[in-house]
């Protein structure tokens, strides 16, 4: 079997001081492997973006520990093994589009097929037209789907998404996430997915479900 993309084992994540902690994360255990399709769901403040954040490295957990056996190292994870879409604006406000979409392939002097995988990203999300227009021409939705380009332009073993379809109504969203899953069919990448949206947690292959910070169902267990 191969080695886990990334492992997380009894990790927490406090924000604040002893008198008045926050614990966004707690005790919380599970694996993603390559190829795996998981939703995340639960209500606002339960964790599932503190959890995509440990997941991702970009928080260290204040208890336990999260590895990626995959990859052997924390150092190199972004962008090429893991892409991760917010769920708020990230898009850099003086780059267009389409420079947006690129700036991970700069990053790791990534040429090779660099402006046919740009362009054909921005097709697959509705976005060629829109390909010189900078952040503040978009809507919330349109902005969105940069960022889920962007997350997707490397081919990153892992791809973490934080309320993808947030500010997408609900027939533009099941189209966003049509996207996605048709652009990873295939290959072995793994997608998770926190999301409110019951429809797009059922196109999944598995759900986990978070209340106050804990991972409520087995990870093993919690599948449609």
């Amino acid at each position: 079997m191969l080695e886990p993309l990334v492992r997380v084992d009894r990790a927490s994540l406090h924000f604040g001081s002893a008198g008045d902690t926050v614990r966004a994360v707690n005790d919380v255990s599970c694996v993603v492997r390559a190829g795996d399709r998981i939703a995340i769901t639960g209500p606002s403040g339960s964790g599932k973006s503190c959890l995509l954040s440990l997941m991702a490295g970009l928080e260290t957990p204040t208890l336990g520990t999260v590895k990626w056996p995959a990859t052997g190292s924390p150092q190199p994870l972004r962008p090429r093994h893991i892409a991760m879409a917010f769920q708020t604006q990230t898009l850099l406000p003086a780059l267009t589009v389409y420079e947006n979409v690129e700036i991970p392939l700069l990053i790791l002097c990534d040429n090779q097929d660099a402006e046919s995988r740009i362009h054909n990203l921005l097709r697959i999300f509705d976005l060629d037209h829109l390909a010189d227009r900078l952040p503040e021409e978009l809507s919330g939705g349109q902005a969105q789907r940069v960022g889920l380009a962007r997350a997707l332009v490397t081919n990153p073993g892992l791809v973490l998404a934080d309320e993808p379809t947030g500010q997408l109504d609900q027939s533009t969203g099941q189209t966003a996430i049509d996207s996605v899953l048709a652009y990873l069919h295939g290959s072995s990448s793994a997608l998770v997915i926190a999301t409110h949206d019951l429809a797009v947690a059922r196109r999944m292959q598995t759900n986990w479900r978070m209340s106050f910070g804990h991972l409520n169902s087995s990870p093993a267990e919690a599948t449609l």
